[in-house]
């Protein structure tokens, strides 16, 4: 388990297959992992992409704005951070109040960080989900291969959903307004944290 399973079936193709090296040969990514995930979460606990995201809000009226702004600080934290989660996180905690402000549901938030969180992940090599990528493939780039990132454009589906995105954006096509139930719940949590924080004047 440690060094990988062991085979020979006397079939090339197979046993470059079943003998990928076990826990070893993902020892650099399962560090990397951990590096992004620390790294991202000191980020989160200082509060420098809260900042910056926070900063984009304010500035951010139109729901094409909204749009892309959220793919665009989704796509942002992937590249700083290296975290797809905190991609998804950060971005949807930021720009959810904007969202009912303008009238729009919040799936049309999930959808902005998702297309520019976890479906860009991949294509950033330093970010976990493209250090999986690139050993799931056996691309190795460590010595300069820098070639084998052209996985990159032919991974259609990561790249094309965000444009697809921002188009419906533009057009108001599929991008629901939203609910009267989503609208109160927005309404009700608003009151509750200004009277937790009237609360914490208070004392």
């Amino acid at each position: 388990m440690h060094s990988g399973y062991k085979i020979d079936t006397g079939v090339a193709e197979i046993d470059g297959l079943l003998n990928r090296g076990g826990i070893t040969s993902m020892t650099w990514v399962i560090t990397l992992v951990l590096i992004a995930l620390s790294f991202g979460g000191a980020l989160e606990r200082t509060r420098c992409l809260e900042t910056l995201i926070d900063a984009v809000v304010r500035r951010t009226h139109s729901f094409f704005g909204l749009q892309a702004s959220a793919t665009g600080s989704a796509v942002a934290t992937n590249l700083v951070a290296g975290d797809p989660y905190l991609s998804i996180a950060l971005p949807g905690r930021m720009f959810a109040p904007a969202y009912t402000k303008t009238g729009y549901s919040k799936l049309n938030l999930s959808r902005a960080v998702e297309e520019g969180g976890t479906l860009i992940s991949p294509l950033v090599p330093w970010n976990a989900g493209g250090a999986f990528v690139i050993t799931a493939l056996g691309l190795g780039i460590g010595d300069g291969n820098f070639e084998n990132l052209l996985y990159i454009p032919l991974a259609f589906a990561c790249w094309l959903s965000p444009i697809i995105g921002l188009f419906y954006a533009a057009t108001g096509r599929f991008s629901p307004k939203a609910s009267q139930q989503e609208l109160a719940q927005a309404e009700a949590e608003e009151h509750d944290a200004l009277s937790l924080q009237e609360a914490k004047s208070a004392t």
